[in-house]
C-alpha cells in the first residue's frame, strides 16, 4: 500500500471513529427522552423512512392512533448508519407500544389504514408489483411469483422466429419486448403500450412484427383485476418478454 493509500485509510478510520461517538451521543440523549416520555406515558409511533418499506396510509394511521393516545412521527433511515444507532428513541417506543398493546398492534393498525386509504383513492392507478403478492392477475397462476413464470412460459409455447433472425449469442445483452397497460377494476385493458429493443440491429426490421404478437396474447387474456389490501384497484402493469432465455 503506497503512503497517500494508507494517509487516506487512516483519515477514514478517523472520520468514522468520529461519526460512532456522535452517533453514540445520540442515541444515548435519544434514549433517555424516550425512557422520560413514557415515564410519563407520552408515546410516540416512529414510523421509519428510507431504507425499509414504505407506505401511502400514514395519515390514515395517525387517525387510528391517536384514539389510543398515540401520536406518530416520521424518521429517516440512513444506510450508511447503523440502524440500531439511528432509531434508538423509535425502538424504545414501538416496543413500549408492542408491550402495551400487543406484538402485532401496529401491524393490525397499518393494514387498517391501508384499506382505509385505498376506499377512499378507489380510482388511483396503483403500481401493479405494490398489490398484494398472493393473488395473480394472470388467470393460470395463484400468486405473484407463479404468474411471472408462468405467462412468459405461455407466450413462448407457440412463438415462432422469423427465419432470418439473428440470435442471441451466449454474453449478448438479451432483446426484448416490454408491455405496460393499464388493468381497470373490472379487468379490461386500457392504454397498451408495447415497445421492442433488439442487441443486434439487424432485428429492429422485426420490431413490428414481434409487438403485434405481443399485442394479440395480451390482449386474448382474462385478466383478473389486481387487489391491494384485498382490495379490487386499478393498477398499472408492466411485462417483459426476453428473447432466446424462455423459450429454450
Amino acid at each position: 500500500m503506497s503512503v497517500h493509500a494508507q494517509m487516506d485509510s487512516i483519515e477514514i478510520k478517523k472520520y468514522q471513529i468520529e461519526q460512532d461517538k456522535i452517533w453514540d451521543s445520540i442515541c444515548t440523549a435519544e434514549t433517555q427522552l424516550a425512557l422520560e416520555e413514557i415515564k410519563l406515558g407520552k408515546l410516540t409511533y416512529v414510523i421509519p423512512k428510507g431504507m425499509v418499506e414504505m407506505f401511502d396510509s400514514d395519515k390514515e394511521l395517525n387517525q387510528l392512533l391517536k384514539k389510543y393516545k398515540i401520536k406518530t412521527t416520521p424518521q429517516g433511515i440512513f444506510c450508511t448508519v447503523p440502524y440500531e444507532k439511528q432509531f434508538c428513541y423509535g425502538d424504545l417506543m414501538n416496543k413500549e407500544i408492542e408491550k402495551l398493546y400487543g406484538s402485532n398492534f401496529i401491524e393490525k393498525k397499518r393494514e387498517e389504514a391501508e384499506k382505509i386509504y385505498i376506499t377512499k383513492n378507489i380510482y388511483k392507478i396503483f403500481p401493479g408489483n405494490e398489490c398484494d403478492r398472493n393473488h395473480s392477475i394472470y388467470p393460470l397462476a395463484k400468486n405473484v411469483d407463479e404468474y411471472i413464470d408462468r405467462y412468459r412460459g405461455d407466450y413462448f409455447k407457440d412463438f415462432t422466429y422469423p427465419a432470418n433472425y439473428i440470435h442471441r449469442k451466449e454474453g449478448d445483452l438479451y432483446s426484448h419486448t416490454d408491455i405496460e397497460f393499464i388493468l381497470t377494476r373490472k379487468g379490461k385493458i386500457k392504454n397498451l403500450k408495447v415497445h421492442s429493443t433488439f442487441h443486434n440491429p439487424y432485428n429492429q426490421k422485426f420490431a413490428k412484427e414481434f409487438e403485434e404478437k405481443a399485442k394479440y396474447f395480451i390482449q386474448n387474456i382474462s385478466w383478473i383485476p389486481n387487489k391491494k389490501s384485498e382490495i379490487i384497484v386499478k393498477s398499472k402493469e408492466t411485462l417483459t418478454f426476453l428473447y432466446d432465455k424462455y423459450d429454450k
